[in-house]
Parts: structure tokens; sequence; C-alpha cells
């Protein structure tokens, strides 16, 4: 846990031995300073390193997950939103991490909403996250947002590459 500080620890020692010549001998104490460096932060890891939803059959969901950094010190609840819940819609709202699963990703999905009105190529959505916790290091944190890239069924149009993420513009009616 963080402790956001450094402080010294001492350890001390003591001989004991069959031989005379060692039990009992002085030894120095050892004092050594500790800085604690663990930081609270949510890494959120998109499934094939971007998100990614279609309006055209087999292409509705992705997802992504979320995990804790640190351990918290008390149960930290992230609010997940959509940007446009005419677009997109998330599940689940909210994500609950404890000291038990602060490690273990959490998966959100996020589908798209068929409105069947052409709006051009694709555009993109933020979901949104807000952290809630009694731990000071969670309880202000900035989290990262998720940008879904939307590809429209009605529209048409050529592949494109920008940023890595593979852009496609499918014609379905």
């Amino acid at each position: 846990m963080d402790q956001g500080s450094s402080h010294s620890v001492t350890t001390s020692h003591r001989a004991t031995s069959s031989d005379s010549h060692y039990n009992g001998i002085a030894i120095r104490n050892v004092t050594a300073m500790v800085t604690d460096n663990d930081r609270a932060a949510v890494t959120i890891t998109e499934s094939s390193g971007f998100t990614l939803v279609s309006e055209v059959p087999g292409g509705h969901t992705d997802t992504y997950t979320v995990t804790l950094n640190t351990v918290p010190t008390g149960d930290v609840t992230i609010a997940v939103e959509s940007g446009d819940t005419g677009a997109v819609t998330v599940s689940p709202a909210t994500l609950t991490f404890t000291a038990a699963n602060w490690s273990t990703g959490q998966t959100v999905t996020i589908t798209v909403v068929e409105d069947n009105v052409d709006q051009g190529s694709y555009r993109s959505m933020t979901i949104s996250h807000r952290a809630a916790s009694v731990d000071a290091q969670y309880s202000t944190i900035s989290i990262p947002s998720v940008t879904a890239t939307v590809v429209d069924g009605g529209s048409t149009g050529p592949c494109t590459a920008s940023s890595g993420v593979q852009r496609c513009c499918l014609q379905w009616r």
C-alpha cells in the first residue's frame, strides 16, 4: 500500500552459537531507508489495442478491461459512462474493486446502437470513467477515457488506416 513517504527501518541481530567465540558477540544494527513509491493508478486495456464497433452484422460489440495498479485501502467504485447513449451503450455501468480483486481485470462491453441513419463513414464516441472511494489515492484519481470508433452501417467508402486503427466504411442496407 502506498504510504506516500520514505521511512527508516532498523534491524538488529543477536548471535547465538555453541561456539563460545561467537556466542553473544556484538553485531551492529543495520538501518535502511525505505521509499514507498506505489502510486494509485487505473489501467485500461482495449481488446485489440483500440475499440471498434459497427452497425453491420458481427460488429455490434467490443470490450476492454479495467484494473487498479495498487491495493486500495477501501473499495473503489468506477462509474463507466457513454458520451452518447444514442450511439453506444456500456455494460456494466459500475465496476467495484476491493483489496481482494484489485488486480483482476473487469470487462466493460461497448455495444453500438443500430439507428438506421446514415451518419457518415465513422464517428468517435467517448467512454468516460469516474472513481469514488474512501481511499484518498483513488477518490481523486484521473482515469483515461476510451474512444470507440463507430462504423455506420448505412455508409459506404474505402478502408483507411489512422494511428494504427483500421477503419472500414461498409455498406449495409
